[in-house]
């Protein structure tokens, strides 16, 4: 994921994504390890910003991976990662984003981050 952001910079792209993983345990089953999954994922994500200069940094999430208590919780990360963006998806996994996904994000994300649907909203309606 890094190595990309050199080339990326060097090709004078105005954007960055950065996909994140998504563990096949359960929170439950991850609990002991989510203080230190956390903060290795809010590590990665503030070095993949710092080494994107000025370039504006988008994180996706699988949003239809996810229950709510890890969208909540991957909301906080990237708001206190300082990504401009967190997206709901990249419209290649099983669904894409819903309403109620980009009302969830709102409520949790910080003011400076702004919320991209892709994959699955149409129209407003």
């Amino acid at each position: 994921m890094n190595s990309e952001i050199p080339q990326a910079l060097y090709e004078k792209t105005l954007e960055q994504m950065v996909m994140v993983y998504v563990n096949s345990l359960s929170i439950e089953e991850m609990a002991p390890k989510l203080n230190a999954e956390a903060m290795n994922l809010l590590s990665e994500i503030k070095a993949v910003k710092a080494a994107c200069g000025g370039l504006v940094l988008k994180v996706i999430i699988e949003t239809c991976l996810l229950t709510g208590e890890e969208k909540i919780r991957l909301c906080r990360i990237v708001s206190d990662s300082g990504a401009d963006f967190i997206k709901t998806s990249t419209g290649f996994s099983t669904a894409g984003a819903t309403r109620e996904d980009v009302a969830l994000f709102k409520a949790n994300v910080a003011p400076h981050v702004k919320i991209k649907a892709a994959g699955g909203i149409a129209s407003l309606q």
